[in-house]
């Protein structure tokens, strides 16, 4: 998990006001999905991105809506 990422975090890095703007992250049903979640974002963290964690389940299209919502 930390290895991913960590390239993760620097293609947002990279990016244009990437660290200002955040990520946006949902989770889904599946085993151990939340606790990913949590972890991406507190691996983002540690290189000062912001995250977006939804509170419970929501569906995809939401996610999406979220991401462009966001920039």
């Amino acid at each position: 998990l930390e290895r991913l990422m960590l390239g993760f975090a620097k293609y947002v890095l990279g990016l244009p006001e990437g660290k200002e703007r955040g990520v946006a992250i949902g989770y889904d049903n599946r085993h151990m999905s939340y606790k990913f979640a949590i972890e991406s974002a507190k691996v983002l963290a540690t290189y000062g991105i912001k995250s977006y964690i939804f509170e419970s389940l929501r569906p995809t299209p939401v996610l999406s809506f979220a991401v462009r919502e966001l920039k």
